[in-house]
């Protein structure tokens, strides 16, 4: 989901965009860091974490912002922001069956089917 918004003080907009981490995670070309800096996306930093939230029993989003500094018009579609998103962090959230998501995927793990955590919807 990407949501547009318009800055008060100049003509600029930001653009917001929250989704699935492997969705959202390939269509930005950087990453914030503690700092608030633009670095290089490292992608096994960000699978890392997402798998951590993940195995705790979370659902896990990224969310990923693009500012411009002109006003974005129509059409309002993913190939016109993914040139200049910013992964700006993972959300892990407890949903209420949190806690036997994370008991099955520790089961199913326990079986050899392999780490699924990261593709939880």
């Amino acid at each position: 989901m990407a949501t547009l918004h318009r800055r008060s003080n100049t003509a600029g907009t930001v653009t917001v965009v929250k989704g699935a981490v492997e969705k959202v995670f390939h269509l930005c070309t950087g990453q914030m860091d503690t700092l608030g800096m633009v670095t290089p996306i490292s992608q096994s930093a960000v699978v890392a974490a997402a798998d951590g939230l993940a195995k705790q029993g979370l659902r896990v989003i990224a969310i990923a912002i693009s500012e411009a500094s002109h006003k974005v018009t129509a059409p309002f579609t993913e190939q016109a922001i993914s040139t200049s998103l910013v992964l700006v962090g993972l959300q892990g959230m407890h949903v209420p069956h949190g806690a036997d998501w994370a008991r099955l995927l520790a089961a199913h793990n326990h079986c050899g089917y392999g780490d699924v955590s990261r593709y939880r919807h």
